[in-house]
């Protein structure tokens, strides 16, 4: 941290976080809100990141025809990612079916 210079609150919270054990949880809180940016209108209707744990996010899918599809663009959901978060911290793509919860709009 430069002196004189300001900070974003980003910044300082990743780095007081990331030396935590609540590490896993920010990337977890972090992945939540840039799903609907990272899987677009569509898919983020349909599919909720409910869990990340050792480089595997896991999304909840509420229809089985696009849990199968998701299967597909598992690699462009990876990239996608590492894109939008300039982190290579997701590995792999778990998903289960399941209920997704009201989304606000």
């Amino acid at each position: 941290m430069d002196k004189g210079f300001p900070t974003h609150v980003g910044a300082i919270l990743e780095r007081i976080l990331g030396r935590s054990e609540y590490k896993q949880k920010f990337q977890e809180a972090k992945l939540v809100n840039l799903w609907p940016e990272i899987a677009g209108p569509h898919l983020s209707r349909h599919t909720y990141p409910t869990r990340f744990s050792r480089g595997r996010l896991t999304c909840t899918v509420d229809n089985s025809a696009l849990l199968s599809e998701l299967q597909y663009m598992k690699k462009d959901l990876l990239k996608k990612i590492e894109e939008i978060t300039h982190k290579n911290t997701v590995k792999d793509i778990f998903f289960v079916l399941g209920v997704i919860g009201p989304v606000s709009k």
